[in-house]
């Protein structure tokens, strides 16, 4: 057989071809596959964070009192809610009552929980004027329920890439290399006018 011919039968075969395509879309196929991973990780962590914040409020709303024992008892519930993230570590909750007492908006009693340090209530302190969302009013003698969760939620796949895509948004945390997620939930007490904490 010539040359010419040999050229022209390895010219015109196909059987690498695939092999050859395969190479290149892998790894496009991985990073893509791998996106959806992460991006689908993000949506679940936000649904629960939010859940959480929503149960947190709600189990508390539903008392006549309470103490610092049964706050951390309703605690465990958002670690139920938020599992399989560990929350314990890389979260924590808030719960605060707040109330309008003769027309003046105080902040009465507080507790938090989680291993996330150094984050402080947005409604703000016991003792102090509560901050409280535009239009979410108390009349006199009214009170609510807040409840409040921050968890660090970093990605799995890339995160040298995520950090440089996300860098400018202002829920991204350079410092964890991740979004600070923040939820809150507001409920009134169900039974009586104001909760009141024991030992808070």
């Amino acid at each position: 057989m010539c040359i010419s011919t040999r050229i022209g039968t390895f010219l015109r075969g196909q059987s690498g071809n695939v092999l050859i395509e395969t190479a290149f879309l892998l790894p496009i196929m991985l990073t893509m596959l791998a996106g959806v991973l992460d991006v689908g990780r993000l949506l679940l962590t936000i649904q629960k964070m939010d859940r959480a914040a929503s149960t947190y409020a709600d189990l508390v709303a539903r008392e006549d009192s309470v103490t610092t024992a049964s706050l951390s008892q309703a605690y465990d519930a958002v670690e139920q809610v938020t599992a399989p993230y560990d929350f314990a570590n890389k979260g924590v909750a808030f719960v605060t009552s707040v109330r309008n007492n003769g027309g003046n908006l105080e902040t009465v009693w507080q507790y938090d929980e989680g291993g996330l340090t150094g984050r402080t209530s947005q409604v703000g302190s016991p003792g102090s004027v509560p901050n409280l969302p535009t239009g979410f009013t108390l009349s006199n003698g009214d009170s609510a329920i807040v409840g409040e969760v921050y968890f660090e939620w970093t990605p799995l796949f890339f995160p040298d890439f995520i950090t440089d895509l996300f860098s400018s948004s202002s829920k991204w945390n350079s410092s964890i290399g991740g979004f600070e997620l923040y939820y809150y939930h507001y409920f009134r007490p169900r039974t009586v006018a104001q909760i009141e904490c024991s030992n808070c």
